[in-house]
């Protein structure tokens, strides 16, 4: 059994933590099971902050950390943050550190050395060696090697990634826990009025759901424009996981033309997409499936159960039409819970089809989440981990008071 109040530390230095589903399914889980949560992680102006209400979880916003372009930015870094998480780890005696993507893993692994507090490694997003471009980055990639051996185990989304992951970091797979980036909660049918409310579609009409980022790699501006000219009545919805600036979001909005696409854009946490995946019909999720795509990466190719906007859309009943990668295919072809394009001009043909056999897309679509994405069937192992990581750290400083 773990300590009472026992406290973990997590410690994220990204600005879009607050977008990842997973992290709400963690913290709740871990708050469930008896443990307070210290969340450090960092803010933006364009992305909406975690927040946990009702649970036991503070949250530190820290300082900046990089400037992108600037080469040096690791070591402001770890300047200005490990000093601060250090202390905190002496002050607060966390039982266990789990630290965030390659940085925070870095930071966890640094700042708990000394008060010997055990380090577990979460990867959302991969580094693998062969994109690196920049020296300083490779500096980082074998430094993230050397720290994700000391761990005392890894999480990742799926088993693709997890082989992947133990390729690029020479770690055994058995040391791999898998959690998928799904919201908690179950697969219930679930639908919502709240877009066609504050947008003021008709009731009789179908609604198509894009949510993530509205940028250039995903085509958003090709798919609004598209979308003047499907078949159907259908009204395509964009929601912006963060505030639009720039020149593209102004190109784009000016193909917002209220009738057939419409835009939603005031970003919200994880826990409130729930009603906005309720509100469609249809989910549309997509990715750079092309090498020539500047921001395709072995990332997007293997995004498998690491896409967030997919469980979303799963966990409510909602089919999905996503970008036709093997590792997407698998399961959205598998459970027939929706249809995988190879390309944007695919999406009105994709929607008809969906529509013609509505509710068995819908019922494949609870199925899948079911099977795949339903975090709570996968975290027996990861409790097990953490509290014997936690009774073994107890037991080694209580034999060295002896």
């Amino acid at each position: 059994m773990i300590p009472e109040q026992q406290r973990l530390g997590i410690i994220g230095p990204s600005f879009a933590l607050g977008t990842v589903p997973s992290l709400q399914g963690m913290v709740c889980s871990l708050t469930e099971h008896g443990y307070g949560i210290d969340l450090y992680t960092c803010d933006d102006a364009a992305f909406v902050p975690p927040s946990f209400p009702g649970l036991d979880v503070r949250i530190f916003m820290l300082p900046e950390y990089y400037r992108r372009g600037n080469a040096s930015w690791w070591w402001q870094l770890l300047r200005r943050w490990v000093p601060y998480l250090a202390g905190r780890c002496q002050t607060e005696s966390y039982g266990c550190l789990i630290g965030i993507d390659p940085l925070g893993l870095l930071l966890a692994s640094v700042a708990g050395r000394f008060p010997s507090i055990p380090v577990v490694y979460w990867s959302l997003e991969i580094l693998f060696w062969n994109e690196i471009t920049r020296p300083h980055m490779k500096v980082v990639k074998l430094l993230e090697r050397l720290a994700n051996r000391t761990t005392v185990f890894t999480v990742i989304q799926d088993w693709d990634r997890a082989i992947l992951l133990a390729q690029e970091n020479r770690i055994p797979r058995n040391q791999i826990e898998i959690l998928p980036n799904a919201p908690p909660g179950k697969a219930q049918w679930e639908r919502s009025d709240h877009l066609r409310n504050t947008l003021g579609i008709a009731y009789g009409r179908s609604l198509v759901l894009y949510l993530g980022s509205i940028v250039p790699w995903a085509h958003s501006l090709e798919l609004a424009q598209q979308a003047k000219a499907w078949h159907s009545d259908a009204a395509l919805v964009f929601h912006s996981c963060s505030r639009l600036t720039g020149d593209y979001a102004a190109a784009f909005r000016q193909e917002i033309d209220g009738h057939r696409t419409y835009l939603s854009e005031k970003p919200v946490a994880s826990d409130e997409v729930r009603r906005l995946a309720a509100s469609a019909d249809i989910g549309v999720a997509l990715y750079p499936r092309s090498t020539s795509n500047p921001v395709y990466s072995d990332n997007t190719y293997v995004v498998g159960r690491s896409s967030g906007k997919i469980a979303h859309y799963l966990q409510c009943g909602t089919p999905v039409i996503a970008s036709a990668l093997p590792s997407v295919q698998a399961y959205i072809e598998g459970y027939k819970c929706g249809v995988c394009i190879d390309d944007i001009q695919d999406v009105s043909a994709a929607v008809e089809t969906i529509l013609a056999d509505y509710p068995r897309y819908s019922a494949n679509a609870l199925a899948c989440f079911l099977d795949l994405f339903d975090i709570n069937s996968h975290f027996a192992p990861i409790f097990e981990r953490l509290e014997g990581a936690i009774t073994a750290r107890r037991h080694n400083r209580n034999s060295y008071k002896d």
